[in-house]
């Protein structure tokens, strides 16, 4: 049933996205900038403090992910499943990132730039973050209470507040300054809901304690059962991968950075690592 009911939101969403498409296309203030960056005599006000909060809001955001991996558990090491689920969610975004940029340059719309402006990156990036940054807080704390001292919770809360609030002044601020249309907020906005949504299912089959600590066994490879949802959240991921660079390849040319790549791929180093020890320490648990 619950399958179902995704199935339907994900159709209805299809469905108004052809309406909306269909019938407000080109009207009034939802295609509007409210400012004309490009027009003569034109200068740009609030720039620094924008750059500012976007990199605030982006230290925010690290601070909350590096608390988390730091948090040290009963025999004193560090949270390898903390650092897993930053990892994965990197991996999550730059992959969805490559989904957004596509739909940038599929429908085509100008508006607001010189360059496809389809739909705003800025509100992607801090709805995703922000929806998946609080995510892992909550797993996180659930897998290792222990870890969690006053202090540190003060300080993940107010991180978390923080961000908020710089993130909501820097996407408002680009609708006032006339980086984005109501058009592209909406698509941008949607397209971090959804990726945040699809991640948070994907990860739904690993159990969020530190990878095989049950002895329970199923499947061909006889794995533990956290264990198996951590190799399917890895095969979610090299998929995802794979579909979107065939997807944006026909533009000859990928959107991500040298350092994007770079980090991406690096990423992929300790989420093996840790699934092999994994592995291995079934194996022990098995022969026990």
């Amino acid at each position: 049933q619950h399958r179902h009911t995704s199935l339907v939101f994900a159709i209805g969403l299809v469905f108004l996205f052809i309406l909306e498409e269909e019938f407000f296309n080109g009207t009034g203030l939802y295609d509007a900038c409210l400012i004309d960056r490009f027009a003569p005599g034109y200068k740009s006000s609030g720039s620094l403090l924008s750059a500012i909060l976007l990199w605030s809001t982006g230290a925010c955001f690290f601070g909350i992910h590096l608390l988390l991996v730091l948090t040290k558990k009963k025999d004193h090491s560090m949270d390898w499943y903390a650092f897993s689920l930053s990892l994965v969610g990197f991996i999550w975004y730059l992959n969805s990132f490559g989904i957004v940029w596509f739909l940038k340059q599929y429908l085509g719309d100008n508006q607001c730039s010189r360059h496809a402006n389809s739909v705003s990156g800025h509100y992607f990036m801090h709805i995703y973050y922000f929806l998946t940054t609080i995510h892992f807080v909550v797993e996180v704390y659930k897998a290792n209470q222990e870890g969690f001292g006053k202090k540190r919770k003060v300080l993940i809360d107010f991180l978390i507040l923080a961000s908020f609030v710089c993130s909501v002044w820097t996407l408002t601020q680009t609708w006032l300054h006339g980086y984005h249309s109501l058009r592209q907020i909406l698509y941008g906005s949607l397209a971090g809901l959804i990726s945040n949504y699809l991640l948070k299912k994907t990860l739904s089959s690993w159990s969020g304690r530190s990878v095989a600590t049950t002895s329970t066994k199923v499947g061909y490879w006889r794995l533990p059962l956290e264990l198996l949802g951590y190799t399917n959240v890895l095969v979610n991921l090299l998929v995802y991968k794979l579909f979107v660079t065939l997807l944006i390849f026909a533009f000859g040319r990928l959107p991500w950075s040298i350092s994007d790549v770079f980090f991406h791929y690096l990423s992929w180093v300790p989420l093996l690592v840790y699934w092999y020890w994994g592995y291995n320490k079934s194996n022990r648990i098995e022969n026990l």
